[in-house]
């Protein structure tokens, strides 16, 4: 079996090894996972190596781990495109690019695209980046508004946070 796992926002590839327990048991330790950084996340490339288009889509991804797949998997199907946020954004692109290419899509926490929803999320994010400040102060304010939209409700109420050695919320 052959699976794509694209990274998320901000997350790269080693981040995926969590899922690999998951990926095993669905489908025997025979699978192959090709885990995929997201373009722009800053391990594939990033703008300041010269040649970076003006906007890169998810589509564009797709299209590059569709040329992956063909190159080095010979074009095989894959067993599963499966993702997180925008991870998930980029499985569910390649099935709709690539019908053919893959068997199942798994999207977990992700979309389609981008709604009004979540643009008013990454404009916020954005402001906070544009609004100065140190970088230490520029780092909270993200984290601050990231840490509203990042977890749910019961991740508060339940204090989870306390198990990652956390005394307060600050």
């Amino acid at each position: 079996p052959l699976v794509l796992q694209p990274t998320s926002f901000g997350a790269v590839h080693t981040e995926l090894e969590a899922d690999a327990g998951m990926l095993d048991e669905a489908f025997g330790e025979d699978a192959t996972v090709v885990a995929v950084n997201m373009l722009g996340n800053g391990v594939s490339f990033s703008p300041g190596d010269g040649g970076y288009p003006d906007l890169v889509s998810i589509d564009d991804n797709a299209r590059l781990q569709k040329k992956l797949v063909d190159d080095v998997f010979d074009g095989r199907q894959l067993s599963l495109a499966y993702g997180y946020s925008m991870g998930g954004m980029q499985a569910l692109a390649f099935a709709r690019l690539f019908p053919e290419a893959a068997a199942r899509v798994m999207c977990v926490c992700g979309a389609a695209g981008c709604e009004a929803y979540n643009a008013v999320f990454l404009e916020a994010l954005l402001a906070v980046l544009a609004g100065g400040g140190t970088r230490e102060e520029t780092l909270r304010a993200f984290g601050t508004v990231y840490a509203g939209w990042g977890v749910g409700y019961q991740f508060y109420r339940d204090e989870v946070w306390r198990d990652g050695g956390f005394e307060s919320l600050e």
